[in-house]
């Protein structure tokens, strides 16, 4: 019985220490984007070649009903950020995994407008269910 408590306990402390996290991106205008995201020097594997997309009707985590394809990113010369064209009626996933999203990434859209996930914007939602983060960012 000592045992099934103790197997317990590691399994919730496991679970609960390690929640998933999604970071994504839609384009919800009539135009096309540019998008530059700018990543944090201190988390240099953020750094992409390349992005999932899909349509904003569609969800990224029903792979066999969805038509996600990679489009292919620009680095930076710095090394510090990343580009891509985003089409209209679009979304990408810029982050994903286990832990928690890096809220120190800024997104430029079109070389004008800012988008930070540390601050509270109405385009920026974070919904926050049981183990797992979705923040998602809308471009109109």
């Amino acid at each position: 019985m000592a045992r099934l408590i103790s197997l317990l306990s590691i399994l919730i402390c496991f679970a609960s220490c390690d929640p998933g996290f999604s970071v994504v991106l839609s384009n919800n205008s009539q135009a096309d984007k540019n998008i530059t995201v700018l990543v944090n020097d201190k988390y240099p594997f953020r750094l992409r070649d390349s992005v999932l997309i899909t349509d904003t009707l569609v969800s990224f985590f029903e792979p066999y009903k969805s038509h996600v394809t990679n489009i292919v990113t620009h680095p930076s010369q710095a090394g510090n950020a990343y580009s891509f064209q985003l089409e209209k009626g679009k979304k990408v996933l810029l982050q994903n995994g286990i832990g928690g999203p890096d809220l120190s990434q800024r997104i430029v859209v079109n070389n004008t407008d800012s988008i930070s996930l540390s601050k509270k914007e109405k385009r920026v939602l974070i919904k926050r269910k049981f183990m797992y983060t979705t923040v998602n960012i809308k471009v109109e």
